[in-house]
């Protein structure tokens, strides 16, 4: 079940991943800003931060497996649906139903894996499970690359589009010997007022809004700094942008093998600790040397998501892990994955984009000290 349930997250991931490395284009062919463009990703990320959080709630009432069959058929739909797109700011609303449809996933789907696989694995299971978030994000430019060879940014959608229709086949099969997992209607309110008073969780949000900032809202403006503030090609920006975050994809694997030797909060901290000044050095750096930094800080960082998952899953019990975890990244996607890029446009339009990312780097280095608050 892992292998397959790591290739629905990449593809499930992709339809994020695969808009930083095409953002470009867009911005040229329909002649838009910073703002404007950095706005693509605040929209597909407020949707999905939006379908994490009810979805957390209501997937426990249809079923975890109903939810993500729904998810994969709506995305294909609207993947096919901006492959025709001929007006810019039609984008905004098809890309936050996209973001919607895909953030439907990742609760039941570790819901699922944590039901299938026994506690004492999940720090192995769910890091190798999310590694293929990191794996989206270091292949999404190359495929972005090659698939622009032979056809026009449609094309990509299309493509990415029409491969949901084949997972969704391929999840129905697999899964019908699982076990569905349901709450009882009844208990649906009483669920979701224990994990909004949760302080814990509440921390566990604050940390991923700026672990995401740091990592997915830091990689959806890259492509536009590399290539417009600094006037790099964008070739060879799509390639900075895959070989950055191939340390990531081997890291999070290699996290989840020696994750039981060290004290999990305090190991949090010292990986956000050195994003943050790994992440203000970012503009600092030479052409030469910047894909160092970028591997480095990438590495470090994409670490924050399947560990937070793993500390999230050991506090809170299976029949609430659903809400609990759209709950956190809902937050975290909503305001770190789409109002930090967002933020990020209007530096780059009115001041520029370095000043706004060696902020960003302040920030994630101040918030790394809120994870020893985190109780276990």
């Amino acid at each position: 079940y892992l292998l397959l349930f790591w290739t629905f997250w990449f593809l499930t991931f992709t339809v994020r991943t695969i808009l930083a490395p095409i953002a470009p284009l867009l911005e040229d062919e329909f002649g838009v800003s910073h703002t404007a463009c950095g706005a693509l990703f605040a929209f597909i990320s407020a949707g999905n931060g939006l379908a994490l959080f009810l979805m957390g709630i209501f997937s426990n009432a249809i079923g975890h497996k109903r939810s993500i069959v729904l998810s994969f058929i709506s995305n294909g739909l609207f993947l096919i649906l901006l492959s025709q797109n001929t007006v810019f700011f039609l984008f905004y609303p098809l890309l936050f139903l996209l973001g919607f449809t895909a953030g439907t996933y990742l609760p039941s789907s570790l819901a699922l894996i944590t039901k299938v696989y026994s506690e004492k694995l999940w720090g192995k299971v769910i890091p190798i499970h999310d590694s293929a978030a990191s794996a989206s994000i270091f292949l999404a430019p190359f495929i972005a690359y090659y698939l622009l060879k032979y056809t026009s940014w449609r094309g990509v959608f299309l493509i990415v589009g029409l491969s949901f229709v084949v997972i969704t086949l391929i999840f129905y099969q697999i899964t019908r010997d699982v076990e569905e997992i349901r709450v009882e209607r009844g208990d649906t309110k009483r669920i979701f007022f224990e994990i909004v008073k949760n302080r814990t969780l509440w921390i566990i949000s604050l940390v991923l809004v700026f672990s995401a900032g740091g990592n997915m809202g830091l990689y959806y403006i890259l492509p536009l700094y590399l290539s417009k503030e600094l006037l790099l090609d964008i070739s060879f920006t799509q390639k900075v942008l895959g070989f950055s975050r191939l340390g990531a994809f081997i890291f999070v694997f290699f996290i989840g093998f020696v994750l039981d030797f060290f004290e999990l909060r305090k190991f949090l901290f010292l990986l956000l600790f050195t994003s943050g000044i790994l992440t203000f050095f970012i503009p600092f750096s030479e052409k030469d040397h910047m894909v160092y930094v970028l591997f480095s800080q990438a590495t470090i960082i994409s670490a924050m998501f399947p560990l937070s998952f793993v500390l999230s899953s050991r506090i809170i019990p299976l029949e609430k892990r659903a809400f609990a975890m759209g709950f956190i990244v809902s937050v975290a996607s909503a305001v770190g994955i789409g109002l930090i890029p967002y933020i990020l446009g209007i530096f780059g339009d009115n001041l520029s984009f370095a000043l706004g990312i060696k902020i960003l780097g302040i920030l994630v280095t101040v918030t790394s000290f809120v994870v020893l608050k985190i109780k276990e």
